[in-house]
């Protein structure tokens, strides 16, 4: 299989340096309008690049290695759906980074595309492949508390640059339900520095997600009830979750598994509802 790696930047080279380890390795291509400067900076990514030809401009890559069966796009949110509407009319499967796009119109667009076409479409919510979170589908969860220092793409907000993985975890947990309201308890500190979003959906149950930027360690976790535990997601386990997701998307695009990708769409949805909503004040 070939693999067209669109961006080699922060998470694109740990996305690089996951697809080197698999047993079954697929051949890689990598864009990047930056390359230059990327490897430049990080000189562990010219080393992962060995054996791999590189391009600035992925519409590039993709004429000229029509041989290509899947994109992994690993660029700045603003740009994912252009790049990735891109691939799937070329008749590639995708898989993209969380969030799939900015918009729920963008993203039901992408979603549509796909299943047209009869193409793959996945979103990298590395959280869902986290062992302790696959067996919540159903759980009660009340809380979730998710901190950490500020990522080398803050500037696309709080909101949008970790919520994908709570609300995607608060999704698979109520099996696809989304929230109705948000409640009293939500605020956002001035600036976006910290979110405090009180989700209540239509069975009663409610999540209270609680995130910040900060200069200390990272903190992922949830409040489970039935059974009642506390679940720390910090500690990176093994099967590794990036892995994990890699190859799985791999796996579908051998199976040709297309089945729609709604919980990525679905988060989609309700980070742009949250961010619209009047409650957080």
């Amino acid at each position: 299989m070939k693999v067209l790696l669109i961006g080699v930047g922060y998470w694109g080279s740990k996305i690089l340096e996951r697809l080197k380890r698999l047993p079954s390795a697929p051949e890689v291509v990598a864009a990047d309008p930056k390359l230059t400067a990327v490897c430049l900076e990080r000189p562990h990514v010219l080393e992962l690049l060995r054996g791999s030809v590189a391009f600035e401009d992925y519409q590039d890559a993709l004429k000229m290695n029509p041989g290509i069966d899947a994109c992994i796009v690993a660029t700045p949110m603003s740009t994912h759906y252009t790049i990735v509407k891109a691939c799937l009319e070329a008749g590639k499967h995708v898989l993209v980074e969380k969030p799939m796009a900015k918009t729920g119109q963008e993203a039901r667009e992408l979603v549509d595309l796909a299943f047209t076409k009869g193409l793959v479409l996945r979103t990298d919510l590395t959280f869902l492949e986290h062992p302790l979170v696959k067996g919540l589908a159903g759980a009660d969860i009340p809380g979730m508390v998710w901190t950490g220092p500020k990522s080398p793409r803050s500037d696309e907000g709080l909101l949008w640059t970790w919520a994908p993985h709570p609300v995607s975890i608060m999704l698979y947990a109520h099996r696809g339900q989304k929230p109705d309201r948000l409640g009293d308890r939500s605020a956002v500190e001035e600036g976006g520095e910290s979110y405090t979003l009180d989700y209540d959906f239509p069975d009663g149950t409610w999540t209270i997600v609680r995130m910040a930027w900060g200069n200390f360690r990272s903190m992922r976790r949830l409040d489970v009830k039935d059974p009642d535990r506390l679940l720390d997601l910090t500690p990176i386990p093994q099967p590794e979750p990036l892995a994990q997701v890699l190859k799985h998307f791999l796996q579908a695009v051998k199976k040709h598994d297309t089945t729609p990708d709604w919980i990525g769409l679905k988060t989609v949805e309700v980070l742009e509802w949250t961010q619209l909503s009047k409650s957080p004040s």
